[in-house]
């Protein structure tokens, strides 16, 4: 019976550490921000926060072992700006743009689309941004099953962020 009670808080403490925890346990205050990328290695994106400045890590990760990365991270509501991504775990790419740009509202899954990063021939990092929220019905259920029964929020690079409710979309698309 003793070593039951340390096991709980480590599980609440686990599950808080996970990219979903924040949103999970408290759906008012966070929203949950997910997108697919061309990054082929697990590694990391990094948000910078518009309202605070802070800088947030998102883990790339590829649960299927694919060549599609995925991106998670439970969020506060506002604007944030794609900081830096790694495309392999030795490099660290700063993409600051002006338009670079998505929004997080609470209690919703922000769907942030593809997104595609590439580096010119003079070496300047950049990244391309297509959202269609019907994409999502081709990800991984690790993720869908996070999406099932909540507004959906099109939280797309550079545009105002967009929510649709829960029942519209299960009119539309199987999650």
């Amino acid at each position: 019976m003793k070593k039951m009670l340390f096991i709980v808080p480590a599980l609440l403490l686990s599950a808080c550490a996970s990219p979903q925890g924040a949103f999970i346990e408290a759906p008012a205050e966070y929203g949950l921000y997910v997108a697919s990328t061309n990054i082929y290695f697990d590694t990391q994106i990094v948000f910078k926060s518009e309202k605070t400045g802070e800088l947030i890590k998102a883990r790339v990760e590829h649960p299927d072992h694919g060549a599609i990365g995925y991106l998670m991270a439970s969020l506060p509501p506002g604007r944030y700006f794609i900081y830096s991504y790694s495309p392999n775990p030795n490099v660290s790419l700063d993409v600051m743009a002006s338009n670079g740009y998505f929004d997080v509202q609470a209690d919703c899954f922000n769907y942030g689309g593809e997104l595609d990063f590439a580096v010119d021939d003079k070496g300047v990092p950049s990244y391309t941004d297509s959202s269609r929220i019907m994409d999502l019905e081709q990800f991984p259920s690790k993720y869908r099953k996070l999406a099932r029964g909540r507004d959906i929020c099109a939280a797309t690079m550079g545009k105002p962020n967009e929510r649709f409710a829960a029942t519209d979309i299960a009119k539309l698309m199987s999650l």
